[in-house]
């Protein structure tokens, strides 16, 4: 299960592909989002999400408590 700081570094991140989204030329911003849509579609397969569940969210909620510890 995600944490709150996990969440918090989740939504920079995606509110970080938005912005370079936006900041890319137009024929880097088609390879861009296919490779978005081939990612996302990966994490959707049942062991790709399985793969992920055990390694990038403990991994997401490590960096979001790291950079949230100095404020608590």
């Amino acid at each position: 299960m995600i944490t709150p700081p996990g969440a918090m570094v989740l939504v920079l991140l995606c509110v970080g592909l938005a912005t370079a989204w936006k900041s890319i030329t137009k024929s880097v911003s088609l390879d861009f989002g296919l490779g978005a849509a081939s990612g996302s579609s990966l994490g959707l397969s049942a062991g790709g999400a399985g793969l992920a569940a055990a390694t990038l969210v403990p991994l997401v909620n490590g960096i979001g408590s790291q950079v949230t510890g100095p404020f608590n």
